[in-house]
């Protein structure tokens, strides 16, 4: 079951863990120069072997559904 952070344990944005696919969804709405945190907060708060996406606004808002959750 994904879970949704608002923010904290460091990780300045909004974001989705689906532990069972190792895939964290980050929801950055100011783009570039941010997107470019995601590798390093990937390397330091993360298992290696997890893959960091940026979600679009379709899918954040699929995955939000997902969870139950009306949070942005």
């Amino acid at each position: 079951m994904p879970k949704f952070h608002k923010r904290g344990r460091g990780i300045w944005f909004p974001h989705i863990v689906i532990e069972e696919t190792k895939e964290v969804y980050f929801r950055i709405e100011s783009g570039f120069p941010s997107t470019m945190a995601v590798t390093p907060m990937m390397e330091k708060y993360f298992p290696s072997d997890y893959k960091g996406y940026i979600a679009s606004p379709e899918c954040w808002e699929r995955l939000l559904k997902e969870i139950g959750t009306l949070e942005h």
